[in-house]
């Protein structure tokens, strides 16, 4: 017998009850030179947080900050992850000059990549950087997560590599300018659990009038792992230049983007959100959607867009536990696990639904569903599959996942 669809929450959106106590938060200042005696002495240093008294989620937050930028200045998200049970890194790397410095206008159409690869690898790639393999951004991830683990055994570093090889499906990739453009371009190389671009990227080529090469060439994490949060008044990076990396990373099959003023989590589970606020200041309005300094904050000194954040993390946010909670009583879905038809029963009408593979690949995709529907599922080979319904207004939304089995 092959296995087929058991029907549980699917963890991205279900409502779980929260066990962390944010008082027990614990945060680390490294220095890159005290992880590896290679690297010379810099003043600024690695930040690394992690609850114990959370839950863990055996996934591992890595964000790297933009251009001139340290770990330093990016603290609420990545705490707010360590919250709910992620470990937590915001990584000092390489990162004194912009790609767009050398590439914006080079004739080269790989000079973007050559500059990227060479900060995260160490190889001599570009003309345009130097960083030797100890000082990339790998050698530095792999030094750090070693020092934390001889430093804190019982904290479960140690879950995240296997002596100098990184467990890159158990990492959640983020970074804010330069450093999203890095997170998305490790994600194309390798499997990652997700991907979170702010501000970015911005690899935009004048010379040839579109997007780097590197945004649309074949990717090792699928489309579906792949989010943006950018500013449409972003002072530094021009937003409709930004959108379109988005479209060449296969993130439109996921929704059109999303303005998240007026809106609320799940945010039509767009895989595109963009804010419409604009403050005064240098690279403030590029910034605000992640840097301490320029979010705002509302009248509690909570960050605005902690809803934001925690649906890009995956996190329960907002009313969506209510929403699952209602879903889940109104709507029948049998058998389960199933063979060639799917049943559901209890519909509001207009519902809809999609199946998706566990690589975040849509195979089946309906509308306008009646109060009581049949889904042949005859063409689909056996396996594990996530059933995502909403209704056409939104009130209610919601994951499955079930398998399919073949008698």
């Amino acid at each position: 017998m092959k296995i087929l669809f058991s029907l549980l929450i699917l963890l991205s959106f279900t409502a779980s009850a929260q066990t962390c106590h944010p008082d027990s938060l614990r945060t680390y200042e490294v220095r890159a030179s005290e992880t590896d005696a290679r690297i010379a002495f810099e003043l600024r240093k690695h930040f690394a947080w992690h609850n114990p008294s959370c839950q863990p989620k055996n996934l591992l937050l890595l964000h790297l900050v933009g251009t001139i930028d340290h770990p330093q200045s990016t603290t609420y998200f990545p705490a707010l992850a360590a919250n709910h049970g992620y470990h937590a890194l915001s990584l000092k790397y390489p990162n004194g000059t912009s790609a767009q410095s050398p590439c914006r206008n080079s004739i080269d159409s790989s000079c973007f990549e050559r500059f990227r690869r060479e900060i995260i690898e160490g190889i001599n790639y570009s003309p345009d950087i130097q960083v030797d393999t100890v000082d990339c951004i790998n050698n530095r991830l792999i030094r750090l997560l070693q020092y934390l683990h001889a430093q804190h055994p019982a904290e479960g570093w140690d879950t995240y590599f296997s002596g100098n090889a990184i467990h890159w499906s158990q990492l959640v990739l983020s970074g804010h300018s330069q450093g999203g453009g890095h997170a998305a371009l490790i994600a194309k190389d390798h499997r990652v659990n997700r991907v979170i671009m702010f501000a970015s990227p911005n690899d935009f080529s004048e010379h040839f009038n579109e997007p780097a090469f590197w945004a649309s060439r074949p990717s090792s994490t699928p489309a579906a792992a792949f989010y943006a949060f950018a500013n449409l008044h972003d002072d530094i990076v021009d937003f409709p230049e930004q959108y379109q990396h988005w479209t060449l990373m296969g993130m439109a099959a996921f929704g059109d983007s999303l303005r998240i003023q007026g809106a609320a989590c799940p945010f039509d589970h767009s895989h595109r959100l963009y804010t419409i606020d604009s403050r005064p200041g240098l690279a403030v309005s590029h910034s605000l959607m992640i840097r301490d300094d320029d979010t705002p904050l509302d009248s509690t000194g909570k960050a605005v867009y902690e809803d934001v954040w925690k649906y890009l993390l995956g996190l329960p946010c907002g009313n969506v536990g209510m929403q699952e909670s209602r879903w889940k009583e109104k709507i029948r879905l049998y058998p389960n696990p199933c063979r060639d038809e799917l049943f559901l029963e209890g519909l509001n009408q207009g519902f809809g639904l999609e199946i998706m593979n566990l690589q975040g690949i849509v195979c089946q995709r309906m509308s306008a569903l009646p109060p009581s529907a049949k889904i042949d599922l005859g063409k689909l080979p056996a396996g594990v599959y996530v059933v995502h319904m909403r209704s056409k207004d939104g009130a209610y939304r919601g994951c499955r996942r079930l398998v399919k089995i073949d008698f």
